[in-house]
C-alpha cells in the first residue's frame, strides 16, 4: 500500500531514497526466506536429522505469505 501511495507524498530524492529502501528490503527478506527454504529442504536429508531447525519448520509457508499474501493460503 505504502508503495502505490509513495508518489503522491514523496517527490525527488525523498521518493528515490523510499523507493531504494522498498527495494533493499525486499531483497534482504526473500534472500533470507530463500535460505530459510533451502535449510529447510536439507534438514529432511537423513544425514541432517541431527541439526536444530533454526526457525525453519515453516519457511515453506512464510515464503508462500511473503510471495503471495496471507489470503492465498488454505488452511487445514
Amino acid at each position: 500500500m505504502r508503495l502505490r501511495t509513495a508518489h503522491e507524498e514523496l517527490s525527488g530524492d525523498r521518493l528515490a531514497d523510499f523507493l531504494a529502501l522498498l527495494a533493499r528490503l525486499l531483497k534482504d527478506n526473500l534472500e533470507r526466506c530463500q535460505a530459510d527454504d533451502v535449510y529447510l529442504s536439507q534438514k529432511y536429508k537423513s544425514e541432517n536429522r541431527d541439526k536444530p531447525w533454526n526457525g525453519c519448520e515453516d519457511a515453506h509457508k512464510r515464503c508462500v505469505r511473503k510471495l503471495f499474501g496471507e489470503g492465498r493460503i488454505l488452511s487445514r
